[in-house]
């Protein structure tokens, strides 16, 4: 599994937050919409999150069950499609509320929700497993999301353009052998997860490609490149995490697909 990592610019906003290439929030709200959709069986789903270890759900109860019987509770409850949201410090776009939801939600970095059903999930995760917990949410306060799924795809051809750029131009000072190995160990996590053939293939595209922003952004991170000044310093931070907000916000997008 990817590390998670944080990085926070001068100003204290978080540059990204996302454990794995494709977030098991984002796994699960493509495969449960699938599934709903009666397009993909409930093994499907299982099968397709099982990458991530063990999982249950906690309802808001405190009772637990194994991951596809609080699915079908939930559906039973009025959930109808599932949102995905990859909220970090600083940029909670799309959380509705109440304050509980959306602090555990910022502080996994991911969670699922039907604005409808007035339901969130949020994922607790350790080494081998993964704890969703159910919320209730406040639909009457629903935010839009940043960005609709027919316009992420625009989006994050764009930040590609200029994640690359900032990659190339500053100077990142890796070395190319270890640059191309890293960029290869990417490509292997993407395939390693499988979403649901439902989604349409520019909705898959659109999530692999806001990835490999996020991953081209990871590695330029490691390194102050070619800037020599603290104002140049701050200035490529500041792209950057513009950036890795595009990159979230149009994986949230895709992954929201129905």
């Amino acid at each position: 599994m990817v590390e998670r990592n944080t990085w926070i610019t001068g100003s204290a906003r978080a540059l990204a937050l996302v454990a794995e290439p494709i977030p098991r929030a984002g796994v699960l709200a493509a495969w449960c919409n699938s599934w709903l959709a009666g397009e993909s069986a409930g093994d499907d789903v299982i099968d397709a999150v099982a990458a991530f270890g063990t999982q249950i759900i906690v309802d808001t109860d405190g009772d637990s069950s194994p991951l596809i019987v609080g699915l079908s509770e939930l559906r039973r409850r009025g959930v109808s499609g599932l949102r995905l949201v990859l909220p970090v410090p600083g940029d909670a776009a799309g959380l509705p509320g109440p304050m509980p939801f959306n602090t555990a939600a910022v502080a996994a970095g991911q969670a699922v929700m039907d604005d409808e059903a007035g339901l969130g999930l949020v994922p607790d995760i350790d080494d081998a497993s993964t704890t969703w917990t159910i919320h209730s949410t406040t639909p009457q306060f629903r935010q839009a999301p940043p960005l609709r799924p027919e316009e992420a795809a625009a989006a994050i051809r764009e930040a590609l353009q200029r994640a690359t750029a900032e990659l190339t131009h500053l100077d990142v000072g890796h070395d190319p052998v270890e640059l191309s190995d890293r960029l290869r160990a990417l490509e292997t996590d993407l395939k390693s997860l499988s979403l649901p053939l439902s989604m349409t293939p520019q909705a898959i595209h659109t999530a692999h490609t806001a990835a490999r922003v996020l991953g081209i952004l990871a590695i330029a991170h490691d390194d102050d490149g070619a800037t020599v000044t603290t104002g140049q310093a701050a200035q490529r931070a500041e792209v950057m995490a513009d950036l890795a907000a595009t990159a979230r916000h149009a994986l949230a997008a895709a992954c929201s697909t129905r």
